[in-house]
């Protein structure tokens, strides 16, 4: 049976290094979640209950990979939160259900999402009122010395809207995961090269997955010590291939044209 997991600190650390592989330096968090004494799992349900369709799918920035996704039903999603970056992660940002494609500290942070949602990860399927997420396996994007490591891209089907998320992709090695991504309404793609493919080839591969939106992710910010790809050079790369729009919030419904949404990071003025 599918299940959903809450993690304490204590199993997330576990979850990091027998999981991932990988070693978080100077980890420690600005909120730390409530005493557990082991990593336990909730069943999901296996029908979705009834739920109200009507209406588009809400979508804002919060930084990084990480986005806070509104459900017509209600139920709110938050991608990849992160932590130890130069800008830090909204304060007061609740959700349901919190979605992480890899344990690297910029897209871990669980503790710090508010509303005590339930964690997801790994290759599974979930139900969650009108919302269904699947996970599907990828390799991450190389980085350091040609490091990487696993990476889930997340497929959520929300009514008839789907929408992709790729984490750190670098890779598809199973030729079912190309079909499970086509012909999404939305597709959130890194952009910063080291963690994600070259730039040059992100809007070539949109085009052949026939995305709707483009959404990019994942740039780095002036003082990480980072080089890569930039938001304004992938601005200029998109405008050759479609339109490059700038929005507050992303309202989305079926068959979303094929467009690039630049949103901005979560302020509480947006």
């Amino acid at each position: 049976m599918p299940y959903t997991k809450r993690f304490s600190h204590t199993a997330a650390v576990v979850m990091v290094a027998l999981i991932a592989g990988v070693v978080l330096v100077g980890f420690a968090p600005a909120a730390t979640p409530p005493p557990a004494s082991m990593l336990t799992m909730t069943p999901s349900p296996t029908e979705p209950e009834p739920a109200d369709s009507a209406g588009p799918v809400s979508i804002r920035f919060l930084g990084r990979s990480s986005f806070l996704i509104v459900a017509p039903d209600g139920q709110r999603f938050v991608t990849d939160p992160f932590y130890q970056l130069p800008i830090p992660f909204p304060e007061g940002i609740e959700a349901d259900v919190v979605v992480i494609s890899h344990a690297h500290i910029d897209h871990f942070a669980y503790w710090l999402v508010e509303g005590n949602p339930v964690v997801v990860m790994g290759e599974e399927s979930w139900q969650f009122g009108l919302t269904t997420i699947t996970g599907y396996p990828s390799r991450h994007g190389e980085y350091g010395d040609g490091q990487t490591g696993d990476n889930t891209i997340f497929v959520f089907q929300i009514g008839d809207v789907k929408l992709v998320h790729l984490g750190d992709f670098g890779e598809i090695e199973d030729d079912a995961v190309y079909d499970a991504i086509r012909d999404a309404d939305v597709v959130f793609v890194p952009i910063s090269e080291i963690a994600g493919i070259p730039q040059h080839t992100i809007m070539p591969f949109m085009e052949e997955i026939n995305a709707g939106t483009v959404v990019p992710m994942h740039w780095f910010y002036p003082g990480e010590g980072a080089t890569g790809g930039t938001l304004r050079s992938f601005r200029s790369r998109a405008a050759d291939k479609t339109d490059v729009i700038d929005m507050d919030e992303l309202l989305v419904e079926p068959g979303m044209p094929y467009q690039v949404v630049v949103l901005p990071e979560w302020s509480p003025e947006n």
